[in-house]
């Protein structure tokens, strides 16, 4: 089985004994989320369910009206 570091496991399981460096687990409270664009948005509120309007916008494709959530751009 190839890994994403490059190389080979030895198993299809093994156990990790590596010290953890981090992981994804965040109080969204504290970190309610951040949004990397190369383009200026029109508002600092953005929701998950603005990104496939965003991304439609960007591709100059028509969202549908059923479509939730706002372009960001």
């Amino acid at each position: 089985m190839a890994v994403s570091v490059g190389g080979f496991a030895r198993s299809l399981v093994e156990d990790n004994t590596r010290r953890w460096s981090g992981d994804h687990i965040v109080d969204p409270e504290a970190v309610p989320g951040i949004l990397f664009m190369n383009r200026a948005g029109t508002h600092n509120h953005a929701r998950i369910i603005d990104l496939a309007p965003t991304i439609l916008n960007y591709l100059d494709v028509p969202a549908p009206e059923s479509m939730e959530g706002r372009s960001l751009l």
